[in-house]
């Protein structure tokens, strides 16, 4: 039993478009090389994967219960060639992330989502942050890389550069004695106190810069 991934192929996207001729495009190959991959794909197997009768291929039932299979050699071997291909490139194979722990969900959420898009064979680990911060985590090495807001001074073996900004509003209850001020600016906070949401903030400007910060 010698069959071939070009086979599994023509038979897989056969079965996707209820036609030969169809995967034949998708491929862009003659139609006769198509049904010729998929009946010797029949013939490897001992098994007839559709039936012809018709005017257009149906899957026999056998056909049906190797069709997953099918998709699933054909999706390993693609995602083989990607993980060499990546390989070449020198892409790493796991990366150790420290989020600071102030930025927004959705924006981390996003970022990961493309990264996993982009690089799926990327292993990627997370690393909280302490007291002494992202940057901290970063150039002691148990972090990969960071994203934190702006520091105004870095370690010299630390190298950065911005990602984009965040804009936070100064919010105050509807009872509040700056509740009637329509722009709310640090000198009214300077008498206010002030609760931190975790350790490692720092108090910023208003406009805060989002940067990364790698060893």
């Amino acid at each position: 039993m010698r069959y071939s991934l070009d086979q599994i192929e023509a038979f897989v996207l056969a079965a996707r478009h209820s036609s030969i001729s169809k995967a034949a495009r998708v491929l862009g190959k003659a139609q006769s090389t198509v049904s010729l991959a998929v009946a010797n794909l029949e013939i490897d197997l001992g098994v007839q994967l559709f039936d012809r009768s018709g005017k257009f291929p149906v899957l026999t039932e056998e056909g049906k219960s190797l069709l997953p299979e099918a998709e699933s050699v054909l999706f390993h071997s693609r995602a083989f060639e990607e993980h060499s291909l990546n390989l070449l490139k020198e892409v790493e194979d796991s990366v150790k992330l420290c989020v600071d722990e102030t930025l927004p969900a959705d924006l981390l959420g996003n970022a990961l989502t493309v990264l996993a898009e982009e690089f799926p064979h990327v292993r990627l680990a997370t690393v909280p942050p302490d007291a002494e911060g992202v940057t901290e985590k970063v150039r002691k090495g148990e972090a990969d890389v960071g994203l934190t807001v702006v520091n105004y001074h870095y370690p010299e073996d630390i190298g950065f550069f911005r990602l984009g900004r965040l804009r936070l509003v100064n919010a105050v209850g509807k009872n509040h004695r700056l509740a009637d001020v329509r722009l709310i600016r640090f000198s009214h906070l300077n008498s206010a106190r002030q609760i931190e949401y975790a350790p490692n903030v720092k108090r910023m400007p208003t406009n805060q810069h989002l940067e990364s910060s790698h060893s």
